[in-house]
């Protein structure tokens, strides 16, 4: 511990050097409540430094931000120290709604190529900061967060009030450069940027528009690097990317909070309200569409019941015309008459003389008596054809019956064809596999396949979607965007991430060069989280393979970052597997 005087004076230094600090304005921006909560987890850092005689030799200021409970980034650069400090003694002053007094914190883990320090922050509590695997276009704004000395300088704030709890200065800007070396040409990623850092901006975050940190910001323009005293035009800015970040959290055991999607800012109330109006829209015209469909639909059930109804007339009205037809017939036959008797050849008596035979009567009645009358002086002609089915005689009437049954039958069975309902069929949509019993059998897609390798033409194998595990021994890690793995090759500098699909019917893996050191840091890495093993089939993933998993992802986040020098996209298809009965 130092003593009053010695604490007294430090903090006199301190002040100094705000008041020494380069001349600029950081302008202070409004990113919305997703920055204004990343400004809650943003602290200002004080580093007193003391020789071998416990005297204080300066202080250096910087920013810092949590990135896990108890835990913070800063740059190594703001705690490293100068020559000839024997001890440092690190402070963090939080946030103006958090409060307290400056809490003094211990330096855990140092990476001076990637100019990263990681702090215990003990008792001192923030939300951790997400931190972003993907990074974002060019096009899109991101913030600089920190607590400059120039901008004390300028507010002329006294001692007292440097000390107390504030908030941190927002920049804006734009990135400029993606680049895997920083100055000097130290072979660390990082991100060029315009939104304007100071002295004292030192190891402070820079966020999306979401507030998630894509970089460490740790070098400022107008500033002399590396041996050769290159000199960073003013309007340069600099940051360690997150990969870098998340790579030195996971060596240092420490678990953060991974944002894997891409940004999507915050809109402006007015179109959130544009858009609500709209959604509210839509809704009143889907109800719309819903009451005419079933309104289609009644009218649909309404016209096939008077199509069958009017079909059931028709097909009443030709029964009874073809009965009446036949019973008409019947009534009109001979058949219906007494039966003359047959004509007996006349008998010639000596007293009488022939007689001519009657005229042919005008009606059957009287044709009969006439033929009566005539006795044996008149003969009736022979019957005609056909005249026995008009008579009733060997007429079929249970045959005629039976067809006309028939008839109807058809009729109707037409009827129910033409008017019956028809099952509607709506197309397949993508829903997650559940099943533990699949083949799925895949085929290259060259559209959507980049430097695929020779080979990769087919292939099948089996997977239980709900285990998420390939051929019995490979898991994946399932999520509502699918399955993911990602592995490190064991005979080239390089790993991949693979992903299937959530219905099992696109796959794809995406091959990234390493390289040497950052290969051999990663298969440490991938060791250190131990093997992984598929659970039972048929079986969820038990709590230790979840944790594992998540672990290699995160890994995998901070190692595969850029463009994959090769990517293989199969089409595949799945198929239920039949089960085999064990013996």
């Amino acid at each position: 511990m130092i003593s009053g005087r010695h604490l007294r004076t430090a903090l006199t230094t301190l002040l100094l050097l705000f008041l020494a600090s380069f001349a600029g304005l950081a302008r202070a921006q409004d990113g919305g409540q997703g920055l204004r909560e990343t400004e809650k987890s943003t602290f200002r850092v004080i580093v007193l430094l003391f020789d071998s005689n416990d005297d204080y030799m300066g202080a250096v200021t910087g920013t810092a931000f949590m990135v896990a409970p108890g835990k913070a980034i800063t740059n190594h650069h703001v705690v490293g120290g100068i020559p000839g400090a024997r001890y440092r003694e690190v402070y963090l002053i939080a946030h103006r709604d958090i409060g307290g007094k400056p809490t003094r914190v211990n330096v855990e883990r140092e990476w001076d190529d990637a100019d990263l320090a990681l702090l215990d922050t003990g008792g001192l509590e923030a939300p951790p900061l997400q931190i972003a695997a993907v990074t974002p276009g060019k096009d899109q704004t991101v913030h600089a967060l920190g607590y400059p000395g120039i901008t004390d300088r300028i507010l002329n704030l006294s001692q007292e009030e440097v000390l107390k709890p504030s908030e941190p200065t927002v920049t804006s800007g734009a990135i400029s450069l993606f680049s895997s070396k920083g100055p000097g040409g130290a072979a660390v990623d990082t991100i060029f940027h315009t939104a304007a850092i100071n002295p004292g901006n030192s190891g402070g975050p820079l966020v999306d528009a979401c507030g998630r940190v894509i970089g460490v910001n740790t070098w400022q323009g107008a500033a002399t690097v590396s041996d050769n005293a290159i000199s960073v035009p003013n309007g340069q800015f600099i940051a360690t990317r997150s990969s870098m970040l998340l790579r030195f959290l996971n060596g240092a055991y420490v678990t953060a909070d991974i944002a894997e999607e891409a940004c999507e800012p915050p809109l402006d109330p007015r179109i959130v309200a544009l858009i609500e109006q709209q959604k509210a829209q839509l809704a009143q015209a889907e109800t719309e569409k819903a009451a005419q469909t079933a309104a289609a639909r009644q009218a649909k059930a309404d016209a096939a019941q008077t199509r069958t109804l009017a079909v059931g007339a028709a097909i009443l009205v030709v029964i009874v015309a073809i009965a009446g037809l036949i019973i008409s017939r019947l009534k009109s036959s001979p058949g219906h008459a007494p039966t003359p008797p047959r004509p007996q050849p006349a008998m010639a008596s000596p007293s009488s003389s022939p007689e001519p035979s009657s005229p042919p009567s005008s009606s059957p009645a009287e044709g009969a008596t006439g033929a009566t009358a005539a006795g044996a002086g008149s003969a009736s002609a022979p019957p005609a054809p056909g005249d026995d089915w008009a008579r009733g005689e060997g007429r079929p009437l249970p045959l005629i019956l039976a067809g006309i049954a028939v008839m109807a039958l058809l009729l109707a069975g037409l009827v129910w064809f033409v008017t019956r309902d028809k099952p509607e069929v709506k197309p397949a949509g993508q829903t997650l596999a559940t099943g533990s019993d699949y083949v799925v059998v895949c085929r290259l897609d060259p559209a959507k396949s980049l430097n695929a390798p020779g080979g990769a033409e087919s292939m099948t194998f089996t997977f239980d979607a709900r285990g998420g595990c390939a051929n019995g021994r490979t898991p994946y890690e399932k999520s509502d965007n699918g399955f993911v793995r990602a592995t490190v090759s064991d005979k080239s500098a390089s790993a991949s991430r693979l992903e299937l699909s959530p219905d099992l019917t696109r796959f794809k893996r995406s091959d990234y060069p390493l390289e040497t050191a950052d290969y051999e840091a990663m298969r440490r890495d991938r060791e250190r989280i131990g093997k992984l093993s598929c659970p039972e089939t048929g079986s969820e993933p038990d709590a230790r393979l979840l944790r594992q998993l998540a672990d290699t992802r995160r890994l995998a986040a901070s190692y595969l970052t850029g463009q994959p020098s090769s990517v293989t996209a199969w089409t595949c298809s799945p198929v239920t597997a039949p089960k085999v009965e064990a013996k």
